[in-house]
């Protein structure tokens, strides 16, 4: 009896539709066996930003702004079908009967979307409404205090079909979502499922109400990455307005609600999340506000969707936003075996060259927790459209 051969063949087309592996039928030794698997991967990646709109931003979010192209570079070189958009960490407000402090003319009881919304930095009125709040932003919607308007692009979806000059100037508008939101409760959490027009579950909620560029944004198919930049831990609560009971409750409840939105499993997740936001309160030495906090909630949902952390603390954000879309275009790339390998038997080829086991600029093998099994690739060898990746491994099952 002939040496059983074992391979699986990957086809990525243009990394723009469903990929599958042609069939063959060759034989290279007597009774040999090729195993084939079909795959879905695809380089549509929805992005959301969360980011803190309070007083103590200003400064983070023109950070953002100047080193956007760090961010989007990578997408743009390898053909991705992006959508983008904004959201701020007071989205939340149309979850509760909202009183902001002192501000006692800003209750919104009957949680109407047409309620102005009146700033608790400043106990003054804005531009805005509760449903403006709870919408993805194109800017400043709250304008100064004075009255004057904010600056607004007027564009609420950034996506790859747009020109890449107006995709540049449309972010570092958007990006500046204001620093007049509640700064007394920076939620990420409530804000997304609120955005999303979301239950905690991920199931529909608002009652089929929907806002502007909701409908054109999320892909059913489209891997999505939520990003959160704030200089404050998430304060959200559970939807009934209850407490959180510890950090891995809170970090439980925001899994259950991306499973359930993404329709995804525990080892095969189509989603992570990321963030910059300040991880050790103590290392921190650049622009840290008085009332800013340790973001442990948000490193706890980084970690357990093996997402990328970055550091508020820095005056530059380049570095950060580089690895954070490297680390989403690694995931999104990703691709599931259909059988667990003997990993030294792995051997990994793009179009023909073989691709070193390499965690900077090569592959890696990931194992998930409900015994999945994955090809990562990293760096310079994520591969380009129209490329051919071909994986050939013994199983584990038939040692």
């Amino acid at each position: 009896m002939g040496k059983k051969i074992f391979t699986n063949t990957i086809f990525l087309l243009a990394l723009l539709s469903t990929l599958g592996c042609e069939k063959r039928s060759f034989s290279v030794a007597p009774a040999a066996e090729v195993f084939r698997q079909q795959a879905s991967i695809s380089n549509k990646v929805d992005i959301v930003w969360i980011v803190d709109g309070s007083l103590t931003m200003a400064n983070h979010q023109t950070n953002l702004a100047e080193n956007f192209d760090n961010f989007i570079g990578q997408f743009a070189a390898k053909g991705f079908d992006y959508r983008m958009v904004i959201t701020s960490t007071d989205g939340w407000m149309r979850e509760s009967n909202y009183n902001a402090g002192t501000c006692t003319v800003n209750p919104n009881p009957t949680h109407n979307p047409l309620t102005p919304y009146v700033s608790s930095a400043d106990c003054q009125g804005t531009r805005a409404t509760f449903g403006d709040l709870t919408a993805f932003r194109d800017g400043d919607i709250y304008g100064a205090a004075n009255g004057a308007v904010g600056l607004r692009s007027g564009n609420y979806l950034i996506s790859s079909t747009m020109d890449p000059a107006l995709t540049v100037s449309t972010f570092k508008t958007n990006i500046k979502v204001g620093t007049r939101g509640d700064g007394s409760k920076e939620a990420g959490l409530q804000s997304l499922r609120s955005v999303l027009r979301r239950n905690s579950d991920g199931s529909v909620g608002y009652n089929g109400e929907t806002h502007t560029a909701l409908s054109s944004f999320r892909r059913d198919d489209a891997f999505l990455a939520v990003i959160v930049v704030s200089d404050e831990e998430d304060q959200s609560t559970e939807q009934n307005g209850i407490p959180y009971a510890d950090i891995n409750d809170y970090t439980q409840s925001f899994l259950t609600f991306m499973d359930g939105y993404t329709g995804s499993s525990t080892g095969d997740r189509k989603y992570s999340v990321s963030g910059i936001f300040l991880e050790d309160i103590n290392t921190c030495q650049y622009g840290l506000h008085p009332q800013a906090t340790q973001g442990d909630r948000y490193k706890s949902i980084v970690t357990a969707t093996r997402g990328s952390v970055g550091s508020i603390c820095s005056s530059d954000f380049s570095t950060q936003l580089n690895n954070i879309s490297e680390k989403i275009i690694t995931l999104a790339t990703r691709f599931k075996l259909n059988r667990e390998p003997q990993v030294s038997t792995l051997n990994v080829s793009v179009n023909s060259v073989v691709i070193p086991f390499d965690e900077v600029n090569g592959w890696t093998y990931f194992k998930g927790d409900d015994d999945s099994h994955f090809i990562e690739f990293h760096g310079s060898s994520i591969p380009p459209e129209n490329a051919l990746i071909g994986v050939n491994f013994d199983p584990t099952d038939l040692l």
